[in-house]
């Protein structure tokens, strides 16, 4: 009876010492893990917000002609550059009458839902507005960018005009932006959240192996340092029994 007392004691302790260390091991994994996951998340979001209103901007500077003169072959070409992006969903090029002038992929349904707006610093505020994570149904989550197509158009200043005696072209033009149009963007987060999925599959498994083998070091530094007690104690017991 004392022998298995004495054996209940010993494992006990041993346990609850492997088993305290090793939540509090997961605990601070855990943690950690949520966080650099976290961070990664944002800043694979942040890449693709950035990357996509690049792309947007650069299109709609290359949209100005196309859109002018409402050529569709010219606005086909500029947009048969996404076919190499595998993350575009739909993209649409509309003139200042919302007339559609050209578009690329799948249109998406009417039915969007808005989840909330992209973080950007835009010259044009009132289409930066209008930049957000989207949900189409039966899709999934979308970036969607909207930029205006513009023209720069010269204007003669014909008060300046008719009191200037020699010509100075700094006096007599004025050059103006005007919106002849948009373009709108859908960019699919499939990919990017596909790769956060990985990540934080990753993640759990190495969690998982480092408190297997924290519990396995430990187990046998605790066998180690009270084997030596626990042979001291018995011992003692024995002289004690004598």
């Amino acid at each position: 009876m004392r022998t298995w007392l004495q054996f209940h004691r010993h494992v006990g302790i041993r346990a609850k010492f492997v088993v305290s260390f090793s939540i509090l091991l997961i605990g601070c994994i855990v943690i950690i893990s949520s966080y650099l996951i976290k961070r990664q998340s944002e800043g694979y979001r942040r890449e693709l917000e950035a990357s996509g209103e690049t792309l947007t901007r650069l299109l709609a500077m290359q949209s100005e002609s196309g859109v002018l003169f409402e050529s569709t072959y010219e606005l086909d070409e500029v947009l048969k550059q996404l076919e190499a992006f595998d993350d575009i969903h739909y993209a649409v090029i509309k003139n200042d009458e919302e007339r559609i002038l050209s578009e690329i992929g799948t249109r998406p349904p009417e039915n969007i839902r808005l989840i909330r707006p992209v973080e950007t610093e835009d010259l044009h505020q009132h289409y930066s507005d209008q930049d957000c994570y989207v949900e189409l149904p039966e899709l999934g989550e979308f970036i969607r960018y909207i930029r205006p197509v513009v023209s720069r158009i010269e204007r003669i200043d014909r008060e300046n005009l008719g009191i200037t005696q020699y010509y100075d072209s700094s006096l007599v033009h004025n050059f103006v932006l005007e919106e002849i149009g948009t373009i709108t963007i859908f960019l699919s987060l499939k990919q990017v959240n596909q790769s956060i999925a990985d990540a934080s599959t990753v993640a759990i498994q190495v969690t998982l192996a480092v408190a297997l083998l924290a519990m396995i070091l430990m187990t046998l530094l605790v066998r180690i340092i009270t084997d030596p007690v626990q042979e001291l104690v018995d011992v003692c017991l024995l002289y004690t029994s004598d």
